[in-house]
Parts: C-alpha cells; structure tokens; sequence
C-alpha cells in the first residue's frame, strides 16, 4: 500500500505533545490498541494526558489467574476415570520404562502428574495398537471425548471472549493475539498430537501474557519450553540422532528475523541440534503448572552436546544459548516492529527506514516488550493522519468492537464460535505456522455477509439461542428500544448534532458528505426517533465505513 510520510525517520518515534492529544488522536490510538473507541475511555485519556496513556490501557488487565475452565477440568476428570486408571496402572506394572512410576503416584487422579503420565502412556500404547488396526482416528476421538477435550474448548474460547470483552482486559488481549500470531500454535495441531490440548494451548497464551513487561528474547525462551510449542513445531521428539528442523527454522524465519534474513540453512541445521533432547517434565501437570515451570526440560542423554556454528558462533549451545546468538544479530531489532507497524498501523507494515531507529533504541532498551508498545503509541508517526481506516478490522475486532459499541455482553451459548469461523477467524486456529494474512484476507463476498447477517442478529429484537440465552436476559444481548433510548440524548443537541456524535464515536474515517446528508434526511423525517436512530446505527454498523479502524 502506498502513502507518503511527512515526518523524518529520526524523529518519527518522538513522543507526540500535549497540543496534539486530541479526542480524534485519542479515539485512533484506542481502536488500534483496543477493540474501539469508547466514549467513557476517550475522556478518561483526555484527562489523564500521552505520558499516562499506555499504562492505563496495558496496566489494568484482570486475566483470572486461576482460570474457571482449565482449572475445573481435572475434577471433571477426576469424577470419571473408573477404572481407566487401574488398567493403565495394570499395563504400567508390565512395562519396565513405566513399571517405577508407579511408587510416585500419591493419589490416583489425573490431577496426579505421575498417575496423569502413565494414563497418556497406556493410551499411546492403545492408539499404537489401533493404528495397526487401522482404528486409530476412531480411537483417538474416543478418548479425547470420554475426557471431554471438546467441550472444554468450547468453554475455554467463549471464556476468552467474555474476558476479552471486559474493556479493562481489551488492550492486552488484542496485543496477546497479536504475539499469538507472531510465536503460532494452533488448537488444530495440538489436538492432532496432545490429549491435554486445551491445557497446552492456555499455556501458551499465558507464557506470552506474563511476560508482556519483560524481554522477548526471554519470551521466546520460555515459549519453546511450553508444550505448546513443543508440539507444534516437533521440539518434542527431536533427538540428537534424529534432529528436527521445524523449530529452529520457524525461531529465526517467524519468530525473530524474518524469512531469508541473515541466516542460512546450514544455521538452521546447527540450530536444530541445539532444540534436541527436550523432554516432558513428568513432574509438572499442565493443569497445575506455577509460574517458572518449564513443561519441556532437557534430558541430556538426547541432546547433542557437542559444538554448533550459528550465525558464525562456535560452541557447545543449548537452546536458550541459541535465542541469545540471534538476538546479537540487527535483523533481530528490526522484525518485530515490523510486524508491529503491519499489525496495528499499515497493512505491509512500515518501511525499513522508519524501523531502524526504532529498532536500534529497542536494542538498547534489550528487547523490552513493553517499552516498544509504550514508544510505538505514543510516536509522532502512530498518529500520522495518513494512517487513518488503512486497516480492516479482524473478526475478533469486529465482533467485540461491536459489543463495546453498544454496550452489550458475549452471548452465554457456543454458536458464537461457529460464527467466528463463518467471519473467518475461528478462535485460536490460524491455518498454519504462519498466522493469520489478515488485511484484505478477511473480507471476501461470505464473510462480508456474515459481518451484515451478526449485526442484524443483535438488532433484531429478540433472541433466539435457547432458554439459556432467555433466561440470562436477552436485553444483555441484543439492541433493545430501552437501550436506543439511553443512547438519544436529553440535552439540547439538534438532529443533525445527534448523527453526527455516532458517525464520529462509529466510524475511523469521516463518511462522504452525500451519505452523512442521507443520514441527517432519515433522522429529521422520522417521528419516531427511537425506530429511527435504530435503523441509523444499524446503517452505519453495516457499512463498508465500520469494516475498517
């Protein structure tokens, strides 16, 4: 996409001044850092100034440290196991690498990590043997259902959703989904090859959620200790006589450097040795894990320990040592404000000679997460009016922007995923390491329509979803006349003043005079100004205005 910049490379990151805190600056930085533009968050910034304004979005976040759904899980489990642990345990007794677990086990739960590694071993062992039947796909459905994987997704995503929507919770959960699709590791993959995929899956979003104020190349070390990770890209199984290259290849093509950059394939291949070895820790439940505990931990009698190259380094690395190697190089400062600028400025990201002084100071503030997002929104150039509507918004962005806009909160029922994958984003399921393409990529002739069909839904009038649904009360969930009213305003402003204050708190970019007039025509002749300002808002929700931030 092509634009021209007024403002010099070194001094785009300046921060921008007071004169320049505008509502209009004000509402841009929210729907780029959030889901949109509140009125109540807009004058909260207005007050408290630039020099406060990433920390009152990034700092209030309240994700459950103990979260409702992963958490429950193991009781669920617990309830039901019978005698699947005993015929694990019976198996495990003729087994000579499982045989001494059995002494570990302190209470036969799944809660249990001993009793937990013995169950998935003697379902291997039976999946194994299902395969050879050629059974194994049937097999594998059966036990993810009989331990109730799928249900819990659901759980675990509509959870995420109703968090998200928390306006204290939507900055750092709009950034979390932007690491997400920066370090990739799709519900898909880890259904494939996990039974506890829900598990791995949180932990993975939580590696990155705790360390937003810390540094990236720690980040990207605790990352590939997750199984998660280790799933997704075979750090699992990866053995000094069988070395695996995913990981290595993926860390510096879409973790750190970017593709083709500064590296080779025989870095890749020395790379890879150094990821070798790393194991399961039996001692540790992805259902209980603590804050500095590694799911993956390396057994030395796989691991190659013997000297790499990479990126012209000679020594014994292990993996950690390996993400310290890379980060001395430049292509590192660099790749993730690109991928920054591409997600929250310019589909394409900015150009290379806006990124290097940035890059160059991130470098020297050692690669702090935090101190780039708090640089990047409030820079010089983030508020460039030239970057105004040049995104489309993700579905993610869509649907909970629009609940934000009207006040509403996530639906209590599931068939708001199945929407999600209408609008092309189903939760947490990019389509490979890659991420989502996002921009254009989300709009096409069907997701455009569901967008249309998902607004219509919300003001209908009623709702349809089940008793559960009727009974939390349907006012929560779709645009009531009660609702329209508290929106009308009892002041003295005058029709045309009423459009226009939801044209600008709606909309990224100013629509055309002929279709603002349209608008100011249909609200003066209506009567009934509640139907009217109805049918106003759903116009402007359903245009091609709202579909970009």
């Amino acid at each position: 996409m092509k634009f021209k910049l007024t403002l010099r490379p070194e001094d785009a990151w300046k921060p921008i001044g007071k004169s320049a805190w505008t509502e209009d600056n004000i509402r841009h930085l929210l729907r780029r850092a959030s889901w949109t533009a509140r009125p109540a968050d807009v004058r909260k910034l207005v007050a408290i100034g630039p020099e406060k304004a990433t920390d009152y979005l990034f700092k209030q976040a309240n994700y459950p440290e103990h979260h409702p759904v992963v958490d429950a899980f193991p009781d669920h489990i617990d309830k039901e196991l019978g005698s699947e642990i005993d015929q694990a345990i019976s198996w495990a007794r003729n087994n000579k690498k499982w045989s001494s677990r059995i002494a570990k086990i302190k209470t036969q739960s799944y809660r249990d990590p001993h009793a937990r590694a013995i169950i998935v071993a003697h379902h291997n062992y039976q999946r194994n043997e299902a395969r050879e039947n050629n059974k194994k796909n049937k097999f594998d459905k059966q036990f993810r259902d009989r331990f109730g994987q799928g249900d819990m997704w659901n759980k675990y995503a509509h959870k995420w959703f109703d968090i998200a929507n928390q306006p204290r919770n939507s900055p750092v959960e709009k950034l979390n989904q932007f690491l997400q699709n920066v370090l990739v590791v799709n519900y898909r993959t880890l259904a494939s090859s996990s039974d506890d995929a829900v598990a791995d899956l949180h932990n993975h979003h939580r590696v990155i959620r705790n360390n937003l104020f810390g540094s990236y190349p720690d980040m990207c070390k605790k990352m590939f200790k997750g199984r998660g990770m280790g799933y997704m890209l075979d750090i699992i199984g990866s053995t000094k006589a069988r070395p695996n290259e995913n990981f290595a290849r993926e860390l510096m093509e879409l973790f750190t450097m970017g593709v083709d950059n500064g590296y080779d394939e025989e870095d890749i291949k020395e790379a890879a040795r150094a990821f070798t070895g790393y194991v399961i820790n039996p001692d540790v439940s992805p259902y209980s894990i603590k804050k500095g505990e590694s799911e993956l931990i390396l057994d030395e009698s796989r691991h190659d320990d013997t000297r790499k190259r990479v990126l012209k380094r000679s020594s014994k690395m292990d993996g950690d040592e390996i993400i310290d190697t890379i980060f001395r190089r430049p292509e590192c400062e660099t790749y993730l404000p690109h991928m920054l600028s591409h997600h929250c400025l310019i589909d394409g990201g900015l150009p290379e000679e806006y990124l290097k002084p940035l890059g160059e100071s991130w470098r020297d503030a050692k690669f702090n997460v935090y101190w780039l997002i708090e640089t990047f929104f409030r820079s010089k150039i983030f508020y460039d009016p030239v970057f105004r509507g040049q995104i489309y918004k993700s579905p993610f962005q869509f649907y909970l922007g629009l609940l934000q806009d009207l006040g509403l909160q996530v639906e209590p029922s599931h068939e708001i995923l199945r929407e999600m994958d209408y609008l092309g984003q189903p939760f947490a399921n990019p389509p490979d390491v890659n991420g989502w393409n996002g921009a254009a990529f989300w709009m096409n002739n069907g997701t455009i329509n569901a967008r249309r069909i998902m607004v219509e839904r919300l003001f209908s009038g009623s709702y349809r979803r089940g008793s559960k649904v009727t009974s939390a009360g349907a006012a929560n969930y779709v645009v009531t006349d009660e609702l329209i009213r508290l929106f009308i305003d009892t002041g003295d402003r005058t029709d045309e003043e009423t459009v226009d204050h939801f044209v600008t708190y709606l909309l990224a970019v100013p629509p055309v005079e002929k279709y603002r007039n349209l608008l100011y025509e249909h609200y003066r002749k209506k009567s009934n100004k509640v139907a009217a300002l109805r049918e106003i808002i759903l116009t402007i929700l359903q245009s091609p205005y709202y579909q970009v931030c």
